[in-house]
């Protein structure tokens, strides 16, 4: 496979638990489903900047916070974490640089 085929950096759009279903373990069970299989990626999330659980668990698993936006058209703060990949040899990615004027400097 070639560099174009394989993404290097992959964004976790939607990670959610029914409230019934929260702090059983199923949130980190199904971040781990797609971070240890593919330990040659990095991996970009957000969440809510008052999402400290959120936070927490993402951070627990080697997430580290790169900066902070506004959503757009949203009065709503939030936080966006990056997980570098397991290879240091593999070059790194534009993964978690901001997309938008609507972002915040850490």
């Amino acid at each position: 496979s070639t560099a174009e085929e394989t993404p290097a950096c992959l964004c976790i759009c939607s990670l959610a638990v029914l409230p019934e279903r929260q702090r059983q373990g199923l949130g980190r069970a199904l971040l781990r489903s797609v971070l240890h299989p593919n330990p040659e990626l990095e991996f970009q999330v957000s969440t809510a900047a008052g999402n400290m659980r959120a936070i927490a668990l993402y951070e627990s698993e080697g997430f580290k916070v790169c900066r902070e936006s506004l959503a757009p058209g949203l009065a709503l703060k939030l936080v966006h974490l990056i997980r570098k990949r397991s290879n240091p040899s593999v070059e790194p990615t534009n993964c978690g640089k901001p997309q938008s004027a609507a972002h915040l400097e850490r």
